[in-house]
């Protein structure tokens, strides 16, 4: 299928919970509609959604260390007091809730080129690739002063060199550790 929205596949991936995800405010650009109206569609049909599988809610200290971790700080607002995340069952259903021909394309976009982003990267070369630069990552966490930007760069480390995605949720902040041993 053509991309026929190419800016979708060039949009940085976030994720949460292991899992990538997408904010309220880049879906209701997508699928060409309002934040309100993804949040009013939310809220009219909130029983139809389940924390953790379609959406995460972050508010207080959850919300501020998972702004500290994004890199692109304009995700979201510095006075966001609350961010619904969003998985790809949560797209999908909001697409579903807006029934147009637009959010069902864009939904398929956004399931080929963003939540399937790493579907096809399994060559031995990306994995090399991707493991010396997180090495080299990992050997900047010592030098960090504040214990969660460390966690951060451990954890933007251990990304590269596990091949796969994932970012500390509350529950299993404080456990996480990586040891790197050297060839």
């Amino acid at each position: 299928m053509e991309n026929l929205y190419p800016t979708i596949g060039n949009v940085t991936r976030i994720e949460y919970g292991g899992q990538p995800v997408i904010t309220t405010a880049q879906l209701a650009e997508f699928y060409e509609t309002t934040a309100i109206r993804i949040q009013q569609n939310f809220n009219g049909n909130e029983d139809r959604f389940i924390s953790g599988k379609h959406y995460f809610k972050l508010e207080g200290n959850a919300l501020k260390e998972f702004k500290d971790c994004l890199a692109e700080n304009e995700l979201v607002g510095n006075r966001a007091a609350t961010l619904y995340l969003w998985t790809k069952r949560g797209a999908a259903r909001h697409a579903k809730m807006l029934s147009t021909d637009r959010a069902w394309e864009v939904f398929e976009q956004l399931e080929d080129t963003y939540f399937n982003r790493d579907a096809g990267r399994d060559t031995a070369e990306t994995f090399v690739s991707d493991f010396e630069r997180g090495r080299e990552l990992a050997k900047l966490a010592p030098h960090a002063k504040d214990p969660f930007v460390k966690q951060c760069i451990v954890v933007k480390a251990a990304n590269l060199i596990l091949g796969y995605d994932f970012l500390p949720t509350p529950e299993n902040k404080p456990q996480m550790q990586l040891t790197l041993f050297s060839a």
